[in-house]
């Protein structure tokens, strides 16, 4: 599913807006997360099921999180003035945004781990597998994951332009 926002300025409207961009990602993980907690819960024990809800609600959770964290820069150098378009399926979640210089496409691409893993830094004393589930995305730093690849293929650029001149 394709949603494109129009932000005119940030606030509780434009949150909502992107949560309903994200709504089949999120309606299919939490029907899922609930099925699998409750057959944990009568076929197994309900520890077993108790952990895998926390576990699996904190990576989605995650994840949208992750997503804001790209958004809010993005927002903060458009000054909320152009669209952008949040692709939402049931393993792929997604925001697509217009033509931005390379150094602030760097700085967003960078921003999403970036505070998945400050907040897993900040609850890992409180719950080391939650603050682990958080410090996960560090792997998004991969150059053949989406965010890792934005970030080499933006630095490549910018000092093929600096070569050439």
């Amino acid at each position: 599913m394709i949603t494109e926002v129009n932000p005119r300025k940030f606030n509780i409207i434009l949150v909502t807006n992107v949560l309903y961009g994200m709504r089949n990602f999120l309606v299919f993980h939490m029907l899922f997360c609930l099925a699998v907690f409750m057959i944990l819960v009568l076929f197994a024990n309900s520890f077993l099921g108790n952990l895998f809800l926390m576990i699996y609600g904190n990576f989605i959770l995650s994840m949208v999180l992750h997503e804001f964290g790209h958004l809010i820069p993005y927002l903060l150098f458009t000054k909320c003035r152009q669209f952008f378009i949040i692709k939402s399926s049931l393993f792929e979640l997604s925001i697509v945004t217009k033509e931005i210089s390379r150094l602030q496409n760097i700085i967003i691409a960078f921003s999403g781990p970036a505070i998945c893993l400050f907040v897993g830094v900040a609850v890992i004393k409180a719950n080391l597998l939650i603050g682990l589930v958080y410090c996960f995305h560090i792997v998004n730093y991969y150059p053949t994951l989406q965010d890792g690849e934005n970030i080499l293929k933006n630095i490549i650029r910018s000092r093929k332009k600096h070569e050439s001149i």
